[in-house]
């Protein structure tokens, strides 16, 4: 939800931004789905790591007072 929002603005602000210097280039759509990719990509393996290391550990080390 927050990438459908930013990507609008965040395209007409590099737009703006870009206008500015004699070479130009086309900010097109798989410059943002690249980004997206990385993005779920970082995601999807820290939640993975996260969850096999919470499945690994000993509940009873959880639950024992140290």
């Amino acid at each position: 939800i927050a990438f459908a929002l930013a990507a609008p603005l965040a395209w007409y602000v590099m737009r703006m931004w870009l206008q500015n210097y004699e070479y130009k280039i086309n900010l097109g759509i798989g410059l943002f789905a690249y980004g997206i990719f990385i993005t779920l990509l970082i995601t999807l393996s820290t939640i993975a790591y996260r969850s096999i290391q919470a499945a690994r550990t000993n509940p009873a080390q959880a639950l024992k007072n140290d």
